[in-house]
């Protein structure tokens, strides 16, 4: 397996690594990790830069073929894309053993396509996704995201926190900033809710934009629209970002340490999720792609009340209303969090339904034994 596990808070988190590899080892499956983080960290390298990419090339072809010498690869398992490897390396691979790529962000399919071509089979996590491999006339598999019920887990140590775990990017600002003001105690961690470096920066570009203004010059002028448009949907964000921190600072908190996370997730008395990305994070875009995330099934499997926002895709994996809750926009979330963290007994019947759920349908072993039963393996 070639993976990293940066799609979690911290950079040196293993989780996502963990969720995938150790469900395959408990089946009984050999299994060698290459974590391209460690190598990039290792190398001094930083994450997906033209410095990372061109080493792993190099590197990832020695380290297959000496294992592959060593004992005989059956699947080479990648969660790669072309930011980080050139593709032609995954050619390489691939006429030695059978090459699966595990692809999670569709909002950013072009990232993906030139290795999608390549490996024999494609996996992808949200439904949507499969009109892209369609249309390249690509074999693909629909595993959805779960959980590993050795790293989530209930606990009878409950709290009746709100909690958020996650970036600033996207709705999520606009979302929480409305949900403290109607009074939720929303408890939210992660990397750029009190950047104080972001601060910084802000107010060296208001430095920039008054000297161009006293000469006589508008620096949202420049440009075309889309510019223009794109550059308020980031001073709206940031903005937002700042009066979350000026108004409700006692309640923004650091990213949490692997442990940390998953303790936080099982003692939380609700956990928010925005499931939701726009097409390559792009304002201009109208299309967004609603799916099911990790944190979707780390908190029914840790036995907390799920907020999430509805999908068709969400609505096949739980029953709403019985097992997790799901909300339309903030008015409606805040709303209904509100409700719900005043009932406790139906806070924790529907908690618990989601757990049952999760842990019976939701594990990632039963997701490895779906697919190698669909390969015939």
């Amino acid at each position: 397996m070639a993976l990293g596990g940066k799609a979690t808070q911290i950079s040196k988190s293993k989780l996502f690594i963990r969720n995938l590899c150790d469900p395959l080892v408990e089946m009984g499956h050999d299994v060698f990790i290459f974590d391209i983080d460690d190598f990039a960290d290792t190398h001094q390298a930083g994450h997906m830069t033209a410095r990372a990419k061109e080493l792993l090339s190099n590197e990832l072809p020695h380290i297959f073929a000496k294992q592959h010498a060593l004992k005989k690869v059956d699947i080479f398992f990648s969660y790669l894309h072309s930011r980080q490897i050139k593709p032609e390396v995954i050619k390489q691979i691939a006429k030695s053993t059978f090459t699966v790529n595990f692809t999670t962000n569709y909002h950013q399919f072009w990232m993906y396509e030139e290795i999608a071509r390549i490996v024999d089979v494609n996996i992808y996590i949200s439904k949507v996704a499969k009109e892209g491999f369609d249309r390249l006339g690509l074999r693909s598999y629909w595993m959805p995201i779960a959980g590993n019920p050795n790293v989530f887990r209930p606990t009878e140590r409950k709290t009746k926190d709100v909690v958020f775990i996650g970036q600033p990017y996207g709705v999520r600002p606009y979302f929480f900033w409305r949900m403290l003001q109607y009074g939720v105690d929303l408890h939210i961690y992660g990397n750029g809710w009190n950047d104080i470096p972001r601060e910084k920066q802000r107010s060296k570009k208001k430095t920039i934009r008054k000297i161009f203004n006293k000469y006589g010059f508008d620096i949202l002028r420049l440009g075309d629209i889309d510019q223009k448009l794109r550059k308020l949907d980031n001073e709206i964000r940031s903005a937002v970002i700042s009066k979350i921190n000026s108004d409700y600072g006692q309640l923004v908190y650091p990213s949490l340490s692997d442990d940390e996370y998953t303790k936080r997730v099982a003692t939380a008395g609700a956990v928010i999720n925005i499931a939701e990305s726009r097409y390559n994070h792009d304002f201009l875009n109208h299309k967004v792609v609603y799916g099911a995330n990790l944190r979707e099934f780390e908190t029914t499997m840790s036995g907390t009340l799920l907020f999430t926002q509805y999908s068709d895709e969400i609505e096949s994996l739980f029953d709403i209303g019985k097992e997790i809750c799901c909300y339309h926009n903030e008015h409606d979330l805040a709303e209904k969090v509100h409700y719900y963290m005043r009932n406790d007994i139906e806070r924790e019947r529907i908690a618990k339904a989601g757990y049952e759920r999760a842990i019976r349908d939701h594990t990632w072993e039963r997701r490895f034994e779906d697919f190698l039963n669909w390969l015939n393996i």
